[in-house]
């Protein structure tokens, strides 16, 4: 295994330390490492450290041009505080930059009974603040193979993709994201995105429900 700086680490100085569950341990985490290099080799990093979640959307707003991007209403990934601190630098984007930002909101038919004056409060103040909004009824979501169900993803500048994931492997950390840097994915997911906001309605079709 080559790693940074010019570390190299073979299975055979692991197996030189002569201690079995230590071996077992260290070659568990060389093959995830090897996994994990071969996935960023191909533009795909798993984030999963709290601070990288928190910090490295609110970086991609601080310079970007343009984001595409969709939101789970119910299941918000992103804790009060991290979406809104993210929230000030895309105001900041739009306003100074004239960023261009396009968000669809993928609603469940519970949240618009039970949630509906939040729900229409929040898109308001997108839009307010120079967000192109639109919404959708989940059932109505097109489906691809990428994308079976509704994600929340955002699109930077049509190149950099952020995917939030729910994570299986651990009870405490509920949701991961993958940053994707590939013209294949980056297109993919252009595509989806548009399918769907093709199809979602205006938020004055929100207000006479």
């Amino acid at each position: 295994y080559r790693l940074s700086q010019g570390i190299e680490i073979r299975s055979n100085d692991v197996n030189k330390i002569d201690d079995s569950i230590f071996e077992d341990a260290a070659l568990r985490k060389l093959n995830q490492c090897s996994g994990e290099l071969s996935q960023i080799s191909n533009g795909r990093i798993r984030i999963e450290d709290n601070v990288d979640l928190t910090n490295l959307p609110a970086k991609l707003s601080s310079r970007m041009k343009s984001l595409k991007a969709t939101t789970l209403w119910s299941i918000d990934p992103a804790p009060d505080p991290r979406r809104k601190a993210f929230l000030e630098f895309e105001h900041s984007a739009i306003k100074e930059r004239n960023a261009n930002v396009q968000r669809l909101f993928i609603v469940d038919c519970s949240a618009i009974r039970q949630d509906k004056d939040r729900f229409l409060a929040r898109i308001l103040s997108d839009q307010k603040n120079g967000v192109r909004v639109r919404w959708m009824m989940d059932s109505t979501w097109v489906d691809s193979e990428k994308a079976p169900k509704p994600i929340d993803f955002g699109i930077w500048d049509d190149d950099l993709v952020w995917l939030y994931e729910k994570n299986m492997e651990e009870k405490t950390r509920i949701w991961l994201a993958y940053l994707i840097r590939s013209e294949a994915n980056s297109n993919r997911y252009n595509e989806i995105f548009l399918a769907n906001w093709k199809i979602a309605k205006a938020p004055e079709e929100l207000m006479v429900m």
